[in-house]
């Protein structure tokens, strides 16, 4: 079986803490087409809390947060014993001649025991992976899926903290290059269009271009500083992409460990199983979805209205791209084989 085939049909490796009787028979057919032997899941990310709240509707008695196995060994001495020296053995200490009798009964008993208390919170991860794959819930395709739907992602990853930012909006030289920058874009748009002006004329096309980049660019950093940075995750699964955010507490490493060792894109050939929560869009869509999220709004007084016009800013800079799915990531995980698997 080849490696893609591996990351296709994963197979069920565990059983549900529920009742499964049912499914025991196509539980062991997919084990046999299942992942080799010598090969574990490593895990990235991991939604504990999200995780159990699947996981708990598939048992009447809710989420299964401890297992304790107790072993326990006890004897029983049941033979006994008897010794004696009798006839004409000398007594020691009495001068005389007599018999001599030592005996143990039986009954004499001992018990040991052992305890092992075993922690599920990783074996949850696989075990709604199995259950998903099992029922046939995931769907492998984003394009073909629904919001709402569980979609299993594979492709390269990047991962960036906007926390690692936040620090660099208060610094006057960043502030100048990102305004000089703004500058330079309308000028290459005007030299683009090529209509001729005079020296005097781009002088004054300059200072007005700097001027409204100022004030733009100002408004920009001011509101960054008091919005969320969140952990910025995509992933490219054949050309189609998938954003999300994380969360910092669900990460197995921390965000600057990521940064320091890869850079924002982390090597290796990574799966995402994640809920599918919006699609790419277009600019015509784009602006339908803005007026349809401004009349909606209105609903929250003037100030939800305020927001709403804002809204749009806030995502392009530190939200999901309009050509990109949007997604709910549950885990993120790769597959650790031994050399000959």
């Amino acid at each position: 079986m080849t490696s893609d085939e591996n990351w296709t049909t994963f197979g069920a490796r565990k059983r549900m803490p529920v009742d499964m009787s049912t499914r025991d028979e196509r539980v062991s057919e997919r084990e046999q087409d299942g992942l080799p032997g010598r090969s574990v899941y490593d895990f990235l990310y991991s939604d504990n809390k999200r995780i159990g709240s699947f996981l708990s509707q598939f048992d009447d008695n809710g989420l299964l947060e401890k297992l304790t196995q107790i072993e326990g060994a006890s004897k029983n001495v049941t033979r006994g014993y008897k010794f004696s020296i009798g006839g004409g053995a000398t007594v020691v200490g009495t001068g005389g001649t007599g018999t001599i009798g030592i005996e143990r009964g039986p009954g004499e008993q001992g018990t040991e025991s052992l305890q092992r208390v075993y922690d599920p919170l990783w074996t949850n991860a696989l075990t709604l992976l199995d259950f998903l794959m099992l029922e046939d819930l995931i769907n492998k395709d984003i394009k073909a899926a629904r919001i709402g739907q569980f979609v299993l992602l594979r492709g390269r990853l990047s991962i960036f903290d906007m926390n690692a930012l936040k620090g660099l909006w208060n610094i006057p030289t960043v502030k100048d290059n990102l305004i000089a920058g703004q500058v330079q874009q309308q000028e290459a748009a005007h030299i683009a269009s090529g209509r001729p002006v005079s020296n005097a004329e781009r002088r004054q096309l300059a200072a007005s271009w700097k001027a409204e980049a100022t004030k733009q660019m100002s408004f920009n950093l001011d509101v960054l500083n008091i919005l969320p940075h969140s952990i910025l995750c995509s992933i490219n699964d054949d050309g189609h992409f998938a954003w999300c955010s994380l969360m910092s507490d669900s990460l197995v490493t921390t965000s600057s460990d990521l940064l320091i060792k890869y850079g924002v894109n982390v090597a290796g050939d990574w799966a995402m199983l994640a809920v599918l929560d919006a699609l790419p869009s277009n600019e015509a869509d784009a602006a339908g979805d803005l007026e349809a999220l401004a009349t909606d709004a209105m609903s929250l007084g003037g100030l939800g209205a305020g927001v709403a016009a804002m809204a749009p800013v806030v995502r392009a800079v530190l939200g999901r791209p309009a050509g990109a799915f949007g997604v709910t990531p549950l885990m993120i995980f790769r597959q650790v084989a031994s050399q000959d698997s």
